[in-house]
């Protein structure tokens, strides 16, 4: 029974991808939104850069859609979008992270620096809410972070944190709180990176911004920050804490 298995989204790794698919090992291979694939094929002969075929299954309805994308596991280059294929593997580590459903009020005590959160789309995408109050049924104005275009794109949403456009909804809204987040003091050594794929580097903790909610070292500021002490191996590395 999987009832009670908690899994974790990770990046489509096509390796990765291939032993979910053989059972080789425990996996799940899905659309952003949440889609059932299938692959079928992994190197298709192409012009287009999308080797991968795929068997999507409907939303709505019990039928499956044939569908293309890169090794990466894209499917419109350069933008992150729901048809997108990521991995679910199973999560046996302790969550630094919990999501929870938005909610408009604790939005707006993580916005104004009030509470330590995150606002960002279920498809992970960043997210600088700018007006909570604009007139009409989509008062909530947002700018979303396109990580790989590095450009913010404005949306509209409902009260509830729901995108506009249904079919679109790896938009929607999440709260993301930490869960036994380490507290530093000024001066403290650290290793501090941005994204999963950067190395780890050492430097001094100066404070926590809460505004914005990243950390704040001598120069720099950082969205990832853990402590040297104990992490030294990971200098250089872009390898998780207490990964083997």
């Amino acid at each position: 029974m999987e009832t009670n298995k908690k899994w974790k989204r990770v990046s489509f790794d096509i390796e990765l991808a291939k032993k979910i698919q053989a059972g080789e090992i425990e996996g799940k291979i899905k659309t952003r939104i949440g889609l059932d694939v299938r692959i079928i094929c992994w190197d298709r002969k192409c012009g287009n850069n999308k080797p991968i075929v795929a068997l999507v299954k409907g939303e709505h309805y019990d039928y499956e859609g044939c569908s293309m994308f890169s090794e990466k596991g894209e499917d419109t280059f350069g933008s992150n979008t729901q048809y997108d294929v990521v991995l679910e593997v199973p999560d046996n580590e302790p969550r630094e992270h919990e999501f929870k459903p938005f909610d408009l009020e604790t939005a707006k005590k993580i916005q104004a620096g009030e509470i330590e959160g995150k606002i960002k789309t279920k498809g992970g995408e960043s997210v600088r809410i700018i007006c909570f109050d604009t007139i009409g049924k989509y008062p909530i104005l947002a700018l979303v972070l396109d990580n790989k275009k590095n450009i913010e794109y404005c949306y509209n949403y409902c009260k509830n944190g729901w995108y506009i456009y249904r079919e679109d909804s790896h938009l929607d809204l999440i709260i993301e709180v930490s869960e036994n987040k380490p507290q530093f003091k000024p001066f403290d050594k650290v290793l501090v990176r941005q994204t999963d794929k950067d190395d780890w580097r050492v430097a001094l903790y100066s404070h926590f911004n809460q505004k914005e909610n990243i950390h704040v070292t001598a120069w720099l500021n950082w969205y990832q920050c853990i402590p040297y002490e104990g992490n030294e191996h990971l200098v250089g590395t872009t390898n998780k804490p207490n990964e083997d």
